[in-house]
């Protein structure tokens, strides 16, 4: 999913554009500052969440939404515990 849209972003709408560009358009670099100012607030955006999300982390304070019981998540929680209220 996320190479899909990597390759969608950064080749395929560039790509598609400079053709268009060249195509269509008299002044090339007028209409070629605006495109690139247009793509690049799609591309803040994304950057703006993914930094949020990584940089909120994971972490003893975040609620637990999805509970899968098996034994892999109940060591994690014991362990968790412990490190929070030794015995």
């Amino acid at each position: 999913m996320f190479i899909l849209l990597f390759v969608t972003f950064f080749f395929v709408i560039p790509f598609v554009a400079t053709l268009l560009l060249l195509a269509f358009v008299n002044n090339f670099l007028r209409e070629s500052i605006w495109l690139a100012f247009y793509a690049s607030i799609p591309l803040f955006i994304y950057d703006f969440i993914t930094v949020g999300i990584i940089e909120k982390g994971l972490n003893n304070s975040l609620q637990i939404i999805n509970y899968t019981s098996n034994q892999q998540t109940q060591n994690f929680i014991v362990s968790e515990a412990l490190k929070i209220v030794p015995d």
